[in-house]
């Protein structure tokens, strides 16, 4: 779309749609064991929490990634037609709708869906 979003982006827009807030931990100055600690001491307020560290990236993880339609639009007459947050809250319905089915969530816990549904 060469519309540029980053991982912030996503997770503000996610969590915003879904209803939920969140804690960001960016551990990128602590040790495995001062970060370690830091997310036990979340876990154990049932924070909702996303963490930032050096040890969850990609080996080749690039800095930047733009997509181009051009090539698209040019063979296929084709363009973009949802938006980032549209996108966005199509891959949530996705997950809560696999949640209810039983099958396991990478964006959402059951416990979301068990809130969302009293």
């Amino acid at each position: 779309t060469g519309k540029n979003y980053s991982i912030q982006d996503f997770l503000n827009t996610s969590f915003d749609i879904a209803g939920l807030k969140y804690e960001y931990l960016d551990l990128h100055n602590l040790s495995m064991d001062v970060a370690d600690s830091e997310v036990e001491k979340l876990r154990s307020k049932n924070k909702i929490f996303v963490v930032s560290h050096p040890r969850y990236y990609r080996p080749a993880e690039v800095d930047e990634l733009l997509g181009d339609y051009s090539k698209a639009l040019k063979k296929l007459n084709w363009s973009p037609s949802v938006t980032f947050e549209e996108l966005v809250k199509m891959m949530l319905e996705s997950d809560l709708n696999s949640l209810k089915k039983g099958h396991k969530s990478t964006i959402l816990s059951k416990t979301y869906l068990k809130t969302k549904q009293t």
